[in-house]
Order: C-alpha cells, then structure tokens, then sequence
C-alpha cells in the first residue's frame, strides 16, 4: 500500500513538472512572436518644398498606410486647422551640427489638453495630414535641417519611424 502510495505521488510530481516545463517552452517561443510583430502601418514623409525661403512656413505630409489585414484604429486630434504636428506625430528635427532648433512657443504650450478621436484606416488604405514644421521649431536659420516623424502604434507598443527628408533653408 505504502509503494503504491509513493508512485502516485511520483506520477503526480512528474505530470506537474511536466506541465510546468511545457508550459514554460510554449510562453519562451511565444515572447519573440509578440516581439517580432510588424505594426500593422507604416509612416512615410514628404517635404512640399526641398528649398525654403527664411521665414516661410515648412510643410510636411505625412501618410499612414496600412498593412494590415484587419482595420486598425489611428489617432486623430482635433484642432481648427486639422494640423497634427505635435499632437499626434513625434517629429525629430536637426540641423547641420547635429543640434536641435529651438522650439517655437506653441511647441512649448502643446500638451496642456487637446481632444481627438481614432478613425478607422482599412486594410491598403492611407491617411495623409500635413504638418506645418515650422509651427514647432524656429527653422528661420539658413542651413540644412533633416526631418524624420514617429507615430506610437497601440498594437505592437512601438514608436514607428518614418523615412526621413532634407530641407534648405535659404537667406
């Protein structure tokens, strides 16, 4: 009676560290898969002008496509003039030594409240807003300024970088 006892005992530890093993393998090879995944949009950019006049506004388009098999909800925010810069894209400007421009006092005043909304972007469509860069940072300096945007992407958790472009500034 006592051995019987003591193999099922045995058997009942050995099923227990084997599905604590398996289970372990399958959420080991499962964390590159989640890690791995592609954001369902990409970011691309477009400067409306390559050579700007000191003092002129710099526009910038940016399209979100997306490659996604399934509708995938992008963040819009809500403002007068529909310009997005600064409430939904993260933008990254330098100049020639590497430095960033100072940012402009609306730059400073963003972040204090805003509204907005997700608006639904199907499978191979794109959403395309324009950005007025200049609004963000006083590019008035002449010089080259390289521009690269990000996108925060709820799904994959990651900021998604876009190409990035080159605008000259003219005297």
């Amino acid at each position: 009676m006592r051995n019987w006892v003591y193999q099922k005992r045995s058997a009942a530890m050995l099923a227990l560290l084997t599905l604590v093993f398996f289970s372990a393998n399958i959420q080991a090879q499962d964390a590159p898969r989640a890690q791995n995944r592609q954001p369902p949009f990409s970011l691309t950019i477009r400067a409306k002008e390559g050579e700007i006049k000191s003092g002129s506004l710099i526009w910038v388009d940016a399209t979100v496509e997306s490659k996604s098999n399934h509708a995938v909800l992008v963040y819009q925010a809500t403002s007068g003039d529909m310009d997005q810069g600064g409430w939904v894209y993260q933008i990254d400007i330098r100049n020639e030594l590497e430095g960033t421009p100072p940012k402009t006092k609306y730059a400073h005043g963003l972040g204090a409240g805003g509204s907005g909304g997700y608006v639904r972007l199907d499978p191979g469509k794109t959403l395309v807003h324009s950005v007025n860069v200049s609004k963000l940072y006083d590019l008035n300096p002449p010089g080259k300024y390289t521009i690269q945007f990000g996108r925060f992407d709820r799904e994959t958790k990651t900021l998604v970088r876009s190409n990035t472009v080159t605008v000259t500034v003219t005297p």
